[in-house]
């Protein structure tokens, strides 16, 4: 038998006589076939098609963001080939990201000699009703997963929601966790107490609220912070290392980042609990029945229901994807409309959600501002810590050295935005580098993808590069 495309018509002959064999419709040549595309950086996939459908899709390369681009390949991926569809709708938390890929779909399917409305499978849409449970999170991000994954295993009933279409949140960019005596500290005989945390968090600095330098409450949260800590890697969270460069700074050396660890540790821990996780489940409205709050109103895409609980616990995180916020309460740089790293369910919606049933906000102008970074193409690229905490300087366009770039970094933020073209840049030696490289092999593989590390053999090759005169 052969095969004919789509609407033609082959007549055979056998040695029984002449009959009409039926038409066998091909919607694609079979084959695999790599397509690139640029999210936040280029991509390379591989489809595989049958001649009926569309069988496998494999990354050849990629260097999407840990836990949003990538992940969103990998569902976009899933449901593509689960409903035969190319009517994928985007990941939110990963707009860029999703987008190259439905591009690189199309591209696909025009190449297998196809037609992206023969995949027109429709991906359904999950129904809610109105529920009760012990206990309802607000907010995946790790501090709402830890909570979900410790509630669970203390016996409760869980049930957590998560606005974006994505686990981790603002958090899973967190570069270290902050502890002292921790069990991963005395392994490794690394000298950093709890008291040297409680003594670190009320070093007063002149930048934030009097209100934060609580002694009894940073006594607390240096003891919790080691408890947790010692909890998270109990959990299989892979903290496995402490920054040479900061004692308090716990990492991974198999993620770029400890929030990248939390996310992966934590998220795997979900799902060995059978976890009731709803993502792109937006809590709208807290439920308050005789003064007391108990439960909210979801909204998805399909409308509203309910969920009832004893408790509700909101880990939502803060307010910088609202720019309206950012405009009323960080006030000193909101007309300066710098990019920032929060996910887009840190919009501030729960502390609205919160102030609507009575709470009152507070220290809402405190923030924080990330020196060393740089926006390209609406995405921030941070500087790895090592460069500054082990050698890297920061110089202006005239070449000077304008701060002590080990300052907080609200300090180092405002003096570079005093400098010309409110710019810096930040120059490191090669041992500077190796040591760094050991701890942010990924951060740094980003950076040079995306041509902001320069390497030079001389200072005045450098000078050259950034137009400055050299100070002797």
């Amino acid at each position: 038998m052969k095969i004919v495309t789509a609407g033609s018509m082959l007549m055979s002959l056998c040695s029984c006589g002449q009959s009409t064999e039926q038409p066998v419709q091909s919607s694609f040549t079979a084959g695999t076939y790599e397509v690139s595309e640029t999210g936040i950086n280029e991509f390379t996939l591989s489809f595989t098609f049958s001649e009926d459908a569309l069988t496998d899709i494999e990354v050849i390369e990629e260097n999407e963001t840990f836990g949003t681009g990538k992940t969103a390949i990998e569902k976009l991926s899933a449901q593509a080939l689960e409903y035969q569809t190319t009517n994928l709708d985007v990941i939110s938390g990963a707009t860029v990201t999703s987008a190259a890929f439905k591009r690189a779909l199309n591209k696909a399917v025009e190449m297998a000699g196809g037609d992206a409305s023969l995949l027109n499978g429709e991906v359904p849409q999950e129904n809610y009703e109105d529920t009760e449970c012990d206990l309802v999170v607000v907010g995946a991000g790790n501090a709402g997963m830890v909570a979900a994954v410790y509630a669970i295993e203390n016996g409760m009933d869980v049930i957590l929601l998560e606005s974006t279409d994505l686990l981790g949140g603002t958090s899973m960019d967190a570069a270290y966790l902050v502890g002292g005596s921790t069990n991963l500290q005395k392994e490794l005989d690394v000298d950093c107490t709890q008291e040297d945390v409680t003594n670190w968090l009320m070093t007063r600095t002149g930048e934030t609220s009097d209100d934060l330098y609580d002694p009894e409450w940073n006594v607390k949260f240096s003891k919790g912070a080691t408890e947790t800590i010692n909890w998270l890697i109990d959990q299989s969270v892979k903290l496995n290392k402490i920054d040479p460069s900061l004692s308090r700074a716990h990492v991974s050396s198999d993620y770029t980042v400890a929030g990248n660890a939390m996310l992966d540790g934590l998220s795997a821990k979900l799902e060995e609990l059978n976890t009731d996780v709803r993502l792109g489940n937006k809590a709208s409205e807290l439920i308050v029945e005789d003064g007391k709050v108990t439960g909210v109103v979801v909204e998805t895409f399909n409308g509203t229901y309910s969920i009832h609980a004893e408790n509700v616990l909101l880990c939502t995180g803060g307010y910088f994807a609202n720019q309206e916020m950012v405009k009323q309460y960080f006030t000193e740089f909101a007309d300066l409309n710098l990019p920032s790293d929060a996910r887009i369910g840190s919009d501030g919606s729960g502390m609205l959600m919160a102030q609507e049933a009575g709470a009152q906000l507070a220290n809402m102008n405190e923030g924080n501002v990330f020196p060393f970074a740089v926006n390209v193409n609406g995405v921030e690229y941070n500087t790895p810590l090592g460069f500054i905490w082990m050698g890297g300087i920061a110089v202006n366009q005239e070449g000077q050295r304008f701060t002590d770039e080990t300052a907080k970094y609200l300090t180092v933020s405002k003096e570079i935005l005093k400098q010309t073209d409110a710019q810096a840049y930040v120059v490191f030696d090669q041992t500077t580098f190796n040591t760094a490289s050991a701890t942010s092999a990924d951060q740094l593989n980003q950076l040079m993808i995306n041509g902001l590390i320069e390497k030079y053999e001389t200072l005045e090759e450098l000078a050259e590069l950034i137009r400055f005169r050299l100070i002797s």
